[in-house]
């Protein structure tokens, strides 16, 4: 399985080697984005997006304009609400970015946490059996902020990563499964 798209995004990828965090960084122009925009760069609808902030899933836009960790939230989110509760979702996320005073996780903001995890995918070329080698090179430089951060870190990519695949091979199975329909 290949990358085509960011995952929960429509944003096609380039090549394999273009770094995730820059293809971002070129989209978040200084200001942000509307509503609009983000709807149209993960497929969700605005009322889908409005819930999500509403439910406090998603900080509150600041003069109706989303940055770019608050996208990286919404496209983790995207990725991942075909196999767990959005609850479940907002708290893997939560447990990736709270601050090390919680001694909790390893104290990355959602964009990283996005970067890092598209990132082994890429690395990985969605092989689940290449998953765990493609963290260790792609957190090679990772400071941890606290004894333990990294390896917090590592399960919650790598828990990340099995979902995202077991997604795509569930829509690959449907796939398989009307075409004996037919």
């Amino acid at each position: 399985m290949t990358l085509t798209t960011l995952p929960g995004t429509t944003i096609e990828l380039p090549n394999a080697q273009y770094p995730v965090r820059q293809l971002l960084s070129s989209i978040f122009i200084p200001g942000g984005l509307v509503l609009s925009q983000i709807s149209g760069l993960t497929g969700l609808t605005p009322h889908i997006l409005q819930n999500w902030v509403k439910r406090g899933f998603i900080p509150r836009p600041v003069n109706k304009k989303y940055d770019i960790t608050q996208f990286c939230r919404i496209a983790v989110m995207n990725t991942l609400k075909d196999n767990l509760q959005l609850e479940q979702i907002t708290h893997l996320i939560d447990h990736a970015c709270r601050s090390p005073n919680k001694k909790i996780a390893a104290n990355v903001d959602a964009t990283s946490l996005y970067c890092f995890f598209t990132d082994v995918l890429l690395h990985s070329k969605c092989s689940l059996e290449h998953i765990p080698y493609s963290i260790d090179k792609i957190l090679t430089d990772y400071n941890e902020p606290h004894s333990g951060g990294k390896q917090k870190l590592t399960d919650i990519i790598h828990a990340m990563c099995t979902y995202y695949i077991a997604s795509r091979i569930k829509q690959s199975a449907e796939l398989l499964m009307n075409t004996l329909n037919q």
